[in-house]
């Protein structure tokens, strides 16, 4: 599950969202400034997609939150909004 949702997330952010992503990002990569550079409708648009494609509603507080966040810890909010348990350690 954690596999194809980072994987869901890094397809989306290349084609939806068009944002160029290297090939080398790890789960501890920023998606904010510091590191993707996913701006704030870019992250609402990611934040939708996900809704859509894991039958998931994301909190606007957790939206919000997400500017700040990692690869890794996006995947395991949305494993956790899933009912699932957060893998690997990495949530916050």
């Amino acid at each position: 599950m954690r596999d194809e949702i980072r994987e869901f997330v890094l397809t989306t952010l290349r084609e939806v969202i068009n944002l160029p992503v290297p090939d080398d990002v790890t789960d501890a990569t920023p998606l904010g400034e510091s590191g993707l550079g996913l701006e704030s409708l870019s992250r609402l648009e990611l934040m939708i997609q996900l809704e859509e494609a894991y039958g998931i509603e994301v909190p606007e507080a957790d939206a919000d939150a997400q500017q700040n966040a990692t690869l890794g810890e996006l995947v395991n909010d949305v494993i956790a909004l899933r009912g699932g348990a957060v893998a690997d350690g990495v949530g916050r």
